[in-house]
């Protein structure tokens, strides 16, 4: 006989169903960890994360620094800038062209490293959502980032 109205609840149920509950969620932090990132390739160049990470605008603007210091153009525009901004820089020009236009500039003398790194040095991060700027106080110049598919990309600068 019950004395209460209503299902009779057994303590050792909820506690394997909350322990049942508590391990799928550790599996599916577990899974995420150890799953290798997902290789995107874009104008036949392959992204490497772990070389060049992307998982927020100073990680992002570190990879830009390193890919050009390693002279890989290719990956610099391919992976490390907004898709979009080089889908508006290609026009009907070619990918390699675009390359070549970037390296020349920056094997010339023309635009360096160096500036990026004052950013990285002495920049202000800000985010906006999907967005973020490292603002340099000194004289109010910023990078812009933008977030897709949890990677962040340099928008303008």
């Amino acid at each position: 006989m019950q004395l209460n109205s209503g299902k009779h609840t057994n303590p050792y149920k909820i506690m394997y169903k909350k322990s049942l509950l508590l391990l799928l969620s550790i599996n599916l932090i577990a899974c995420k960890c150890i799953l290798p990132d997902p290789v995107i390739t874009r104008y036949g160049v392959k992204n490497d994360l772990k070389m060049f990470p992307q998982d927020n605008p100073r990680m992002t603007l570190r990879s830009i620094i390193k890919a050009i210091e390693l002279k890989r153009f290719d990956y610099l525009l391919a992976h490390l800038i907004y898709p979009d901004l080089i889908k508006i820089e290609l026009g009907s020009d070619s990918f390699e062209n675009l390359v070549l236009h970037t390296r020349e500039n920056f094997t010339s003398g023309k635009k360096n490293a160096d500036k990026l790194r004052e950013f990285l040095k002495d920049g202000i991060l800000v985010y906006f959502g999907r967005q973020a700027a490292v603002i340099r106080l000194q004289d109010g110049s910023q990078i812009q980032f933008m977030e897709e598919d949890d990677l962040w990309y340099m928008n303008r600068h």
